[in-house]
């Protein structure tokens, strides 16, 4: 028979036998092999199982033994649970994978998972089963009560303690009661901590939907806790919950009326929390331990006010401050409260007339401080530092004056709530509120706060910064003339060139023209004063007038420049107003006027329209009080 005209078709599984090795062995045998064709791929069927009804607690299986595939088998199984109350899976690819069914509230709840099988072609099916969750039975060996008998309760006495005995995760996430304490009961902090409770106290348990809460309560009964309340969980509860945080607590501080310091703070929600300390300073930022101690140690997270009843006057800083179990601490903003007692003003002026003493003014009249001369005066928080040369440097804090040094502070600066003073050949200190410490030999010809940071000009040994925890860096090596911040960047003017850079913490850019020989700013622009070449406007350059300005003072929306024999003159950003032919020897803006001291002639302010002189006095130094 000649075998190549016969037509026949061959079954075979490609799965056991080698496609190419069945057509050679055909072909041997004399039965050429003309086509290789393969039956389409038949889908997988997905079965979850049956649908179950288990209690709370129980180990549950789920079951997908029962899915198929027609042809060529299924590679791969994927369980996912779309609804109810959220399980870990013991493994989401096993054919059987397990959970322990979750806590539920007395209705029961359904959770949902879908099972979806893939064959080896890629083909998938999807198949869904319920899993019932009912509550489990409660045996009662305490008091129960209805949420809303517990909010009558909880309002009734404010004695009340209430424990939450969830998770801290479930209790900071979640929410709690104002004023919970939380004894979590899963992982044992309850039954270490149940005897710092009082057991002849009304007591209240929560949890999430009672079970544990239940749990917690049996148990306090158990030993010997006489009223005891379970009131469920908290996902029952209509009224004020709280979430967690961790920052410290809002503190205000006003008098009351009997004198003392009335303090309120809100309650810290935060974990780990041991207790409540209370500061008080005469300057802000009080830390604890090392400052002054505490007025007040609360182990109460509940507790919110407290009175401070000593007898004092003058401005005082509270702070509230959070100690943690793992020892770290939550410092509150400053609370400044002020005693009457003292007249410090809120807006005067301060004003030096040489031999005639220091006065201050306070819009209307002028009071004596003292007979000395202040040959340099700075505010620092709602007080008066004031130099008095060989007599040394004092604070003034409205009725007396405390001596902080003898030495004479050649150059002071506010810096980080701090009192930085330069005394000369003694060196640069930094007073805090109680005690100086020494921050550097040299001596600091120029000082300016840039970024947070301390900066200095030691003359010939170069522009440094100073940070706390950090020390001293160096900058620049040469001699600077003039020092400014500008747009975040320290503007320098060099002693011998003149030449102007734009130092922004890494490199100095030269700018064109240098030889500068002094510079101001002015709503967000630099000014340059070129001498004979004029006043200028960085950047666009636009020139102001050729006129040399003696003294440029920020005042309103423009500037005031003081031309010397020319007089005084007021920019407003387009032109330029004459104020007086006058020249002041010194001027400073004082809240919406301008105080110029005109020597011989006296001290005068100006309100943007007229003239009105305070005193005959020639005024040596200027210092608005606030």
């Amino acid at each position: 028979m000649d075998a190549s005209h016969l037509t026949t078709t061959v079954v075979f599984d490609d799965s056991k036998t080698d496609v190419s090795k069945m057509q050679n062995a055909l072909s041997a045998g004399g039965y050429p092999v003309q086509n290789v064709i393969y039956p389409e791929n038949k889908p997988p069927s997905a079965d979850a199982g049956a649908d179950q009804t288990v209690t709370e607690g129980d180990r549950v299986m789920l079951n997908g033994v029962f899915s198929s595939d027609p042809d060529d088998g299924i590679a791969a199984y994927q369980w996912a649970q779309t609804s109810g109350e959220s399980v870990i899976l013991s493994n989401n690819n096993e054919i059987q994978p397990t959970f322990i069914a979750p806590e539920v509230s007395a209705d029961g709840e359904s959770l949902v998972f879908t099972l979806t099988v893939t064959d080896k072609a890629g083909k998938s099916d999807t198949d869904e089963t319920v899993i019932r969750v009912n509550d489990s039975p409660a045996v009662l060996s305490h008091t129960e009560l209805t949420p809303q008998q517990a909010k009558d309760m909880i309002d009734s006495n404010p004695d009340i303690i209430l424990v939450d005995v969830r998770e801290d995760s479930e209790f900071c996430g979640e929410g709690h009661i104002p004023g919970s304490l939380n004894y979590p009961w899963n992982t044992g902090v309850f039954q270490e901590k149940y005897a710092e409770l009082p057991e002849d106290a009304d007591i209240l348990v929560i949890c999430r939907t009672g079970n544990r809460s239940h749990a917690a309560a049996t148990f306090l009964a158990e030993q010997g806790f006489t009223s005891v309340y379970d009131i469920g969980g908290i996902t029952s509860w209509d009224w004020e919950i709280l979430t967690c945080s961790e920052e410290p607590p809002a503190l205000t501080a006003s008098l009351n009326t009997e004198g003392g310091v009335s303090l309120n703070w809100s309650q810290y929600t935060g974990t780990n929390f041991e207790s409540y300390l209370i500061l008080r300073n005469t300057f802000p930022n009080a830390e604890y331990p090392k400052d002054s101690g505490y007025l007040l140690r609360e182990s109460d997270v509940r507790v919110t006010s407290y009175t401070d009843t000593t007898l004092l006057t003058g401005i005082f800083y509270y702070r509230i401050v959070v100690v943690k179990k793992d020892a770290a601490l939550l410092h509150s903003d400053n609370a400044e409260v002020y005693i009457s007692g003292k007249s410090f003003p809120v807006s005067g002026l301060f004003s030096d007339f040489g031999e005639k003493g220091l006065y201050v003014y306070d819009g209307g009249l002028w009071t004596g401080l003292t007979g000395w001369n202040a040959e340099n005066m700075l505010v620092w928080n709602r007080r008066l530092a004031a130099d008095f040369g060989d007599h040394g440097l004092y604070l003034f804090d409205g009725s007396s004056w405390l001596g902080l040094t003898e030495w004479n502070a050649e150059n002071m600066l506010v810096w980080d709530d701090k009192l930085v003073a330069d005394f000369g050949e003694h060196g640069l200190y930094v007073y805090n509120g109680s005690s100086w410490t020494g921050l550097t030999e040299w001596n600091a010809e120029n000082l300016i706060v840039w970024n947070g940071k301390l900066a200095a000009d030691f003359g010939e040994n170069g522009l440094f910064v100073y940070a706390d925890g950090a020390g001293w860096t160096g900058l620049v090596k040469w001699d600077i003339a003039s020092l400014m911040i500008w747009k975040d960047k320290l503007i320098l003017i060099f002693e011998d060139s003149g030449s102007i850079c734009f130092f922004d913490g890494v490199s100095c850019e030269l700018i064109y023209p240098g030889n500068a020989e002094n510079m101001h700013v002015w709503n967000d622009k630099l000014i340059l004063d070129y001498g004979e070449s004029g006043l200028y406007i960085y950047g666009s350059w636009p020139g102001l007038t050729k006129w040399i300005p003696e003294h440029i003072v920020n005042w309103k929306q423009g500037f005031a420049a003081d031309f010397g024999d020319k007089g005084l003159y007021f920019y407003d950003g387009a032109s330029w107003t004459g104020l007086t032919g006058w020249n002041p020897e010194s001027m400073r803006a004082w809240g919406d006027k301008l105080a110029a001291d005109f020597g011989e002639k006296g001290l005068y302010v100006y309100d943007g329209s007229s003239w009105t002189g305070l005193t005959g006095w020639d005024s040596e130094n200027l210092k608005p009080a606030f």
